[in-house]
């Protein structure tokens, strides 16, 4: 049966889009996911998609960027879609000049639709007058968990009027701002609400060393989150580290975008002085910052340090051929899977990930054996990075590689630290090394993370949101 139908950029006319109607009204057909990006529609091609979707009770997910320079009118017939249809959990609308007025149509049937999980409004225009009308979705929508916002100029004032909606509506885990042109009185205003997301990118905006402290004394106070992207901010060395000082006993968050942020060559050093202390970060983005020859010895010496750093991207950085071989070597030492520099060039980087691969792939075999629980809480969270990594990890290296179940493992990481849980509330003390653990991020903070943070399954990050 059909269930993906890609037709995106194939130059739809009237007699197609009257085609493709029909399919998606037959009740003998069910298409789960719909693509008709970069096609030219016209506002009457629209309105027919519009009707056919009022009688679909199958699709999910439907792919519409780049459709037209849509303004008010175009928006007319988003919002009759978005209210008529009964399925849908995902929509990208982006790149399709909608302007504040044609999303201000689209929010208010937001505000109808209980059912919409994601929505990406990539690049439509929308100034802080649309970032306004979006919020207000908000005070009604109950179901959107994902907001897709970037490269919509909604500037400092939009993201106050946003914060202030999710301070009370707290339903958005997964918040997309970059390239919006935020300054530090916008991260003020978002840090406080901070504790509420799971992911945020504010990459490409105009945060400084002063935005930088407010994200930090937000992560310091307990923020949830799982990824955060700072990238092409002006930050500096003096905001990367209010960051990482901030993260040194966060258990949460695992992806850290920290590329062309101006660090320099020099400052890898206190960096990773740092780095070697943190617990959770597994993936981390350091590409062009001006690393060369000292910055790359304490790359190594990080390497070296047996973090649960799973993924490191330093492209864009400037390594010696010397340099880059004494990474390549620190490999085996570390945790890293992935490792984003010049690998269509280093048959050796390659080679040296995939055992690591196979390193993991051993490692995993312990849990299924009975005696799992003698594996030490550092290795299992290790491992649940690596999973997590491999998994969305689109490097070519690890596209061959077999584990047989990631979700299997995670399923009995996530039970041994249950059952370490009840026995540390029992007042059952049989695995001290855990307890090393517990003491360095605070026995409430980790037994509390079981619970909040989500730590224990698959994040599945919405849309290409890292990148």
């Amino acid at each position: 049966a059909l269930r993906d139908l890609n037709i995106g950029a194939n130059g739809l006319d009237l007699n197609s889009m009257k085609q493709l109607a029909e399919l998606l009204s037959s009740e003998e057909v069910e298409i789960k996911h719909l693509n008709i990006s970069d096609n030219k529609i016209t506002n009457e091609e629209l309105s027919m998609l519009a009707d056919s979707l009022k009688a679909n009770n199958s699709l999910q997910h439907l792919e519409l960027s780049q459709i037209g320079n849509m303004g008010k009118e175009g928006g007319k017939y988003l919002a009759v879609l978005l209210r008529g249809n009964k399925s849908l959990l995902i929509i990208d609308i982006s790149k399709n000049g909608l302007g504040f007025l044609g999303m201000q149509l689209v929010a208010e049937s937001v505000k109808d639709n209980q059912l919409l999980s994601q929505i990406k409004i990539e690049g439509n225009n929308l100034d802080e007058a649309g970032c306004i009308f979006t919020a207000k979705a908000l005070e009604v929508n109950n179901s959107l968990n994902t907001l897709d916002l970037r490269g919509n100029n909604v500037q400092s004032t939009g993201v106050i009027y946003l914060a202030a909606m999710l301070e009370n509506y707290n339903n958005v885990k997964y918040l997309n701002l970059a390239s919006n042109q935020i300054d530090d009185s916008g991260i003020e205003a978002l840090a406080s609400v901070m504790h509420n997301l799971k992911a945020l990118n504010l990459s490409n905006n105009q945060i400084t060393a002063k935005g930088a402290s407010f994200l930090a004394e937000a992560l310091k106070e307990g923020a949830a989150l799982n990824v955060l992207i700072l990238n092409n901010n002006p930050l500096q060395i003096d905001g990367v580290l209010e960051i990482l000082s901030a993260l040194k006993n966060n258990f949460a968050l695992h992806s850290l975008g920290l590329k062309s942020v101006s660090i320099g060559d020099a400052q890898v050093e206190q960096i990773v002085l740092i780095l070697l202390e943190n617990i959770g970060i597994a993936r981390l983005d350091l590409g062009s910052n001006g690393i060369y020859t000292n910055g790359a010895k304490h790359i190594v010496t990080l390497l070296k340090g047996n973090t649960p750093l799973s993924s490191l991207d330093l492209e864009g950085n400037q390594l010696a051929e010397d340099a880059l071989a004494e990474i390549t070597k620190s490999i085996p030492l570390s945790n890293v899977i992935a490792l984003n520099y010049a690998l269509d060039k280093s048959a050796n980087i390659r080679k040296a990930l995939s055992a690591n691969v196979n390193k993991l792939q051993d490692k995993l075999k312990v849990l299924e054996k009975e005696d799992a629980i003698n594996l030490t809480i550092q290795d299992l969270y290790k491992l649940y990075h690596q999973i997590l990594v491999r998994k969305e990890s689109s490097a070519p290296e690890l596209s061959y590689v077999n584990i047989k179940d990631d979700a299997s493992y995670l399923k009995q990481i996530e039970a041994f630290f249950k059952t370490l849980k009840a026995q540390k509330q029992d007042g059952i003390k049989e695995h001290e090394e855990e307890h090393q653990v517990m003491e360095l991020v605070g026995e409430d903070k980790f037994l509390n993370a079981l619970e909040t943070l989500d730590i224990l399954g698959i994040v599945e990050i919405p849309f290409d949101f890292i990148y």
